[in-house]
Order: structure tokens, then C-alpha cells, then sequence
């Protein structure tokens, strides 16, 4: 509120890439080959299983949720629109801190900020990504990671 008037401001947010900050696809062959098959066909729910949800991302979005006013979004980098809402059924039946999933791509998303001033970090956990958000990315490391 600024001034005495009424919602002139947008709430803040960080945007949380599913890939690598928030879920990651184990390292084996058969599931790679059989989640990509399922992206293919287009069972996409099934695709979604495949990945696991990283516990310590999870905390964390949870840890920003009840210690600051941001919004929690989540950005599916690497796959199409239907995986994005397959993520976001997943969200919602597990009953995460996420108010919007979406798809687009990382460098996409990347020339997009300058045009987002609501965002404050696009959170993100694959090394390729790196250069992909500017000053506002931030690589969430895993334990035992150097960073």
C-alpha cells in the first residue's frame, strides 16, 4: 500500500525450476528411455512419476513460504505444456507451497526477466542453467555438491 491506495503493488515471487532444483531423473537408462517414451505418447502423469522430488528443494520452498511474503512458482524447463500440467496435478495432489506451474525454456524464461519485476530469484539446480537467469538466478546446491 502506498499512499493510501489499494493493491498497487504485485506480490513478489521465485520461480523454482523442476529440473534439478526440484526434481531430478535418476541416472538410469530404463527409467530415462521409459520417461521419455511415456513424454512421447503423451501420458504425461505417468511421465511424472518417473522423477524424483528432491526433499531438500522441497523444505526449502516450504522455508520461504513461512518466512517471507514471496510466491512460490515452479517452471518446467526441459519439457512441453502437457508435462508442465501433469507437474502442477502432482503439486496439487501432494499439496506443495506452489501457486502456478508452467513450461517454457530456460533461455526463454532467461530473456523473459527483464520483463518480470515481480520475480526476485529463479531458483534452479543444474550447472548448465547457470548463465541461463542473470543476477537473479540462484543455483540451490546439493549436499556435498561444490559449488
Amino acid at each position: 500500500m502506498r499512499q493510501g491506495q489499494l493493491g498497487t503493488e504485485a506480490q513478489r515471487r521465485m520461480i523454482w525450476i523442476w529440473e534439478g532444483a526440484v526434481a531430478s531423473l535418476p541416472d538410469k537408462k530404463a527409467v530415462r528411455t521409459w520417461e521419455k517414451v511415456k513424454c512421447n505418447v503423451g501420458l504425461w502423469d505417468q511421465a511424472v512419476s518417473y522423477w524424483e522430488v528432491s526433499e531438500r528443494g522441497l523444505a526449502w520452498m516450504w522455508a520461504v513460504l513461512a518466512r517471507t511474503n514471496f510466491r512460490v512458482d515452479v517452471c518446467v524447463t526441459t519439457r512441453p505444456e502437457g508435462f508442465a500440467q501433469a507437474v502442477a496435478k502432482r503439486v496439487e495432489k501432494e499439496n506443495w507451497p506452489v501457486r502456478y506451474v508452467f513450461a517454457r525454456t530456460a533461455p526463454e524464461l532467461g530473456k523473459g526477466l527483464s520483463t518480470m519485476p515481480d520475480v526476485e530469484r529463479v531458483i534452479y539446480g543444474l550447472e548448465e542453467q547457470r548463465w541461463a537467469f542473470g543476477p537473479q538466478g540462484y543455483l540451490l546446491s546439493q549436499p556435498g555438491q561444490l559449488v
